[in-house]
C-alpha cells in the first residue's frame, strides 16, 4: 500500500461544481472536518454533521457538497491497496454507518480513527514524511489501524443488532476487567467517568466495581488514581515541568487535592519529594 496523495480541502456552498469525481484504480479515505455534508457514491447517500470518515474504491463515482456555507475535509489516494476487509459492501455498509446514531457508541474508537488521520495528514503537509522512510512506514501502519478499528466496529454493530443483551453474557468478567485496565492506561489523562466505564463494557456500574475489585484489589477508580500518580512522579522526576502542568497533564482536576493525595501516598508533599529525589541521584543543579 501507498500514499499517492494527501490533501486537504474547503468546499463551499456556492461553488459551481461541487467536489468528488471517480479514481480508475486509487482507493481513497474522505475526512470531513467541520460543517454539515451531502456525500453520494455509486447510488447511496447520506446527509450528515462533521466529523466522517468515508471509503471509497476504485470506479467509484463520488460527490461532496456543502450544506453549510463551507465544510472542511482533507483526503488521501491510496495505490496497491490488499486489504480483504475492504470489500465494496464493507465500505457501503461503513459509509453508511456514519449517519447511524449507533455510532456514537463507538466514539472511543472513531476517534482514534480520526486522530490517526489527522497525524498522517500532519506528516504529510509539513513534509516531514517525505525526508524520513520511518515516518511514511508509521503512516502506514495508521492505515492498517483505521481499516481493523473499522472492521472491528462493523463486525461489533452487526453482532450487536437486536440481541446486544446476548453479548452481555458471553464477555466474561475478566475480559471486562482488561477492556478497562486497557482503556484506563490509555486515557488516564482524560476525564473517565464510572458511568463511561460502565457503558464500555455493558455492565451496571455497582456491579463493575465489585468484579474490577474482586481481579485487581482495588477499584476502578482506586487504579486510576495509582496510573495518575505513577505518572505525576514520573514527571516529577525525569522533567522540570511546573506542579501545575504536572497536575494538568496527569488527569488531575485539582492541584490542592494532588498534593493531598501525593502527601498521604508518599508522606511528603510533591515539591519535597522531588527535591529529595534530584539530591539521591546527583542531578540537583
Amino acid at each position: 500500500m501507498k500514499i499517492r496523495v494527501c490533501k486537504a480541502l474547503t468546499v463551499s456552498k456556492s461553488q459551481a461544481d461541487p467536489s468528488g469525481g471517480i479514481h480508475a484504480d486509487n482507493f481513497e479515505i474522505l475526512y470531513l472536518t467541520n460543517g454539515r455534508a451531502s456525500f453520494a457514491w455509486a447510488g447511496h447517500s447520506c446527509e450528515l454533521d462533521a466529523p466522517a470518515v468515508f471509503l471509497i474504491g476504485p470506479s467509484t463515482p463520488h460527490v461532496l457538497e456543502s450544506l453549510d456555507p463551507e465544510i472542511g475535509c482533507c483526503f488521501l489516494e491510496l495505490s496497491n491497496v490488499n486489504d480483504p476487509f475492504l470489500t465494496t459492501a464493507n465500505m457501503d455498509r461503513w459509509n453508511l454507518f456514519q449517519s447511524n446514531k449507533m455510532n456514537g457508541a463507538y466514539s472511543t474508537f472513531t476517534n482514534a480513527i480520526e486522530q490517526s488521520l489527522l497525524f498522517i495528514h500532519r506528516l504529510y503537509v509539513t513534509g516531514e514524511v517525505a525526508h524520513y522512510e520511518e515516518l511514511e512506514q508509521a503512516c502506514l501502519l495508521e492505515l492498517n489501524k483505521i481499516f481493523k478499528l473499522i472492521a472491528y466496529i462493523l463486525q461489533s454493530a452487526s453482532n450487536e443488532g437486536g440481541h446486544r443483551a446476548g453479548k452481555k453474557s458471553r464477555r466474561s468478567a475478566q475480559e471486562a476487567v482488561n477492556i478497562l485496565i486497557d482503556f484506563m492506561e490509555w486515557r488516564y489523562s482524560d476525564e473517565i467517568t464510572l458511568k463511561m466505564l460502565a457503558d464500555l463494557v455493558y455492565l451496571n456500574p455497582s456491579y463493575l466495581v465489585r468484579v474490577f475489585k474482586e481481579h485487581t484489589q482495588l477499584t476502578p477508580f482506586q487504579y486510576l488514581q495509582n496510573l495518575r500518580l505513577n505518572a505525576a512522579t514520573s514527571f516529577l522526576t525525569r522533567s522540570d515541568l511546573p506542579l501545575k502542568v504536572i497536575v494538568e497533564k496527569t488527569g488531575f482536576n485539582s492541584i490542592h487535592y494532588f498534593c493531598r493525595l501525593f502527601r498521604k501516598t508518599y508522606g511528603e508533599s510533591p515539591i519535597r519529594w522531588r527535591g529529595r529525589q534530584l539530591d539521591m541521584s546527583g542531578e540537583r543543579r
